[in-house]
């Protein structure tokens, strides 16, 4: 059987209509005692009392040591497709499969020794204690269809094959109206995908919990699809940056034993969640520190009156980190393949006479311009510069006035507008 190491190669054997059939249990190439423990002792099948005929659920011991191993056997017996929920506990941790379906007519086996030390992670990123020898496992049917099943603890020292099989509940597990969406919120830029994942609870009628993963089930919507959408599976995709609510509707089964008709009936229970997705995008600028550079120019050549005239001015060089939406730092892959250019226009008071656009792409006013922003989310302003004949006086630079302008920088689709002032001897980003 596959998950079952040699020597505990375990034969299962499955009910015939013989209420003894399901307790038969052996090793391969050798013959084993029944060691019964009165604490747990009951069939999986429900036989014919007051119409009660589908197996449904257990809750038994397990052990590991160097001697022995324990196995967990579930058979569905019907046609159809059966959800199974799955918890183990063991030193104080509750560990679930949120995912455990059973094909018709499979049976599976589930190796205790291999699920621990897996050491995966479940949907609330618990683990079994990779310590654990002894737990307890509850498993149910979600569906109203036949499974049968039975732990098998194999015993090398003492030749022995326990078989512990406590059924409790006669109908399926009810949902609760609870469901989860992970993740909760997530950031995204555009073109990633996250998977959602939407997991609705269970309970049994003695009130076990059973998470169960229902994201192929569930309903998906957004509720900004310029920003973001989601398909059937909940692989949310972004398009621009922004926000959307992500949404999972599900509706599943409570139920209950109908006495008078001596059948499981159920009431169908409606939910819903949703979260929130962020797509990132350029929204600011910082300076860069320590790449702050002011140059005094004493004579520099500008036009006054459409002749060529002598003038004073400054320039300033430094490095922008390009933050998104939230003030964070943009980095990576996407950043680095958008393409920036910018564009000067001139507002008031414009005390040095400027005029015109002042841009860094050629053709003037025009982008982009085969600029990119680096991975780090980085680019270089090489000159915010003026020079003005009102800075230039008696042959000698001078300060006077000031000019304010507003830059547009643009980077890939987005525009973000920065104002800048120049002085005779300074400029400033920002108020900076």
């Amino acid at each position: 059987m596959p998950g079952v190491e040699p020597p505990f190669r375990a034969a299962y054997f499955a009910t015939d209509g013989n209420p003894d059939a399901g307790r038969r249990a052996a090793l391969q190439g050798g013959i084993f005692r029944h060691r019964l423990q009165s604490r747990c002792r009951a069939e999986a099948r429900l036989y014919k009392k007051r119409g009660w005929t589908w197996a449904g659920s257990g809750a038994n011991p397990w052990h590991l040591d160097g001697q022995t191993e324990s196995i967990l056997f579930l058979t569905n017996e019907s046609g159809q497709t059966a959800r199974i929920g799955f918890s183990v506990t063991a030193n104080g941790v509750h560990y679930y499969l949120t995912k455990l379906k059973l094909q018709p007519h499979e049976t599976r086996a589930i190796n205790f020794r291999a699920l621990r030390d897996a050491q995966a992670a479940d949907f609330k990123q618990h683990q079994i204690p990779a310590s654990a020898t002894d737990g307890a496992v509850n498993w149910v049917r979600i569906d109203n269809v036949p499974v049968e099943g039975r732990v098998v603890v194999i015993e090398r020292s003492g030749g022995a094959a326990s078989n512990y099989d406590c059924n409790t509940c006669q109908c399926p597990v009810s949902f609760t109206g609870s469901l989860y969406l992970g993740p909760a919120s997530f950031n995204l830029l555009p073109g990633q995908s996250e998977g959602c994942v939407c997991t609705a609870i269970y309970k049994d009628c003695n009130g076990v919990i059973y998470p169960e993963d229902v994201t192929d089930q569930a309903g998906w919507s957004s509720s900004n699809t310029g920003v973001a959408t989601v398909n059937s599976t909940g692989l949310v995709t972004a398009v621009a940056g922004g926000s959307a609510s992500i949404k999972a509707t599900f509706v599943g089964e409570e139920w209950y034993y109908y006495e008078p008709q001596a059948r499981c009936n159920f009431i169908p229970i409606p939910a819903n969640t949703s979260a929130n997705s962020t797509v990132l995008y350029p929204a600011g600028l910082s300076i860069v520190s320590g790449s702050d550079s002011t140059t005094k120019e004493a004579a520099c050549q500008t036009t006054a009156n459409g002749k060529p005239a002598t003038g004073c001015g400054v320039s300033r060089s430094f490095t922008y980190q390009v933050l998104d939406q939230n003030g964070n730092p943009m980095t990576g892959s996407w950043i680095a393949s958008q393409q920036f250019w910018d564009a000067i226009t001139v507002t008031s008071p414009n005390g040095l006479g400027a005029s015109g656009f002042v841009t860094t792409c050629s053709p003037v006013n025009t982008g982009p311009c085969g600029f990119h922003v680096s991975s780090a989310g980085q680019f270089a302003e090489k000159s915010l510069s003026t020079c003005s004949t009102v800075c230039y006086s008696n042959n000698t630079c001078v300060t006077a006035g000031y000019t304010n302008a507003d830059q547009t920088i643009h980077i890939g689709s987005y525009s973000i507008t920065q104002h800048n002032s120049y002085y005779c001897d300074h400029v400033l980003v920002n108020g900076k």
